[in-house]
């Protein structure tokens, strides 16, 4: 443990703990003493101690302090928490407290600065889960029709998808020109116009005069 002087009182008071203990945080009893010892800190000192952790890679329900790696003393030891987990380039901050309501999640996107000492995260608005369902079921449609014309009740049982969200996604698609109704009531990739043969045969600089010629 590190001691610095206190910026108000000059008193000295501890500072970092790095690597002060080994223990196993699958063992409930090798937990709970290293976390008494912090409370008699906390305590003996009057200051905050934070404890950095990781969660479990594979989260089950009931909350996130139970998704905790290792001992369950880590979620019930502590006052306050917040957990961070990524979401594509956001970073979604939940807070929990043991005897007060808990706010709303917070989500962040790092942002760095011109300087190193710049780099914060900044409160950004939440992503929109709804797009981004409807992004990828209209690729996932491109997808399945990129292998050959198929009708809506194929879709549905090609994507496993509702047919309210499907349609939309058809509608969305046919209004951008990326797919086609044929006559048979299947849906496909339009097929480009060919070329025709005395526009291929065109030297590019014919092309270019045609296009400036007014």
């Amino acid at each position: 443990m590190t001691w610095r002087a206190s910026p108000a009182t000059g008193e000295p008071h501890p500072g970092h703990i790095t690597g002060l203990v080994t223990l196993n945080e699958n063992d409930a009893g090798e937990v709970s003493t290293i976390l008494a010892y912090l409370r008699q800190l906390q305590r003996a000192f009057d200051v905050a101690v934070v404890v950095v952790h990781h969660c479990r890679k594979n989260s089950r329900p009931g909350g996130a302090g139970v998704n905790l790696r290792g001992s369950t003393d880590f979620h019930a030891w502590s006052d306050s928490s917040l957990y961070l987990h990524p979401h594509n380039d956001i970073v979604v901050l939940t807070p929990e407290h043991r005897t007060a309501p808990a706010p709303g999640v917070v989500h962040l996107r790092l942002h760095a600065g011109p300087r190193a000492n710049d780099t914060h995260f900044q409160v950004v608005d939440p992503p929109d889960a709804t797009g981004e369902a409807n992004a990828t079921l209209e690729a996932d449609v491109l997808t399945a029709l990129t292998r050959k014309p198929l009708s809506r009740n194929q879709l549905r049982a090609t994507l496993r998808v509702r047919n309210q969200r499907l349609g939309t996604a058809l509608h969305r698609l046919l209004q951008a020109g990326r797919i086609i109704r044929k006559d048979d009531n299947t849906w496909a990739i339009p097929i480009p116009a060919p070329t025709p043969q005395r526009e291929r045969n065109q030297r590019p600089d014919e092309q270019l005069s045609l296009i400036h010629t007014t």
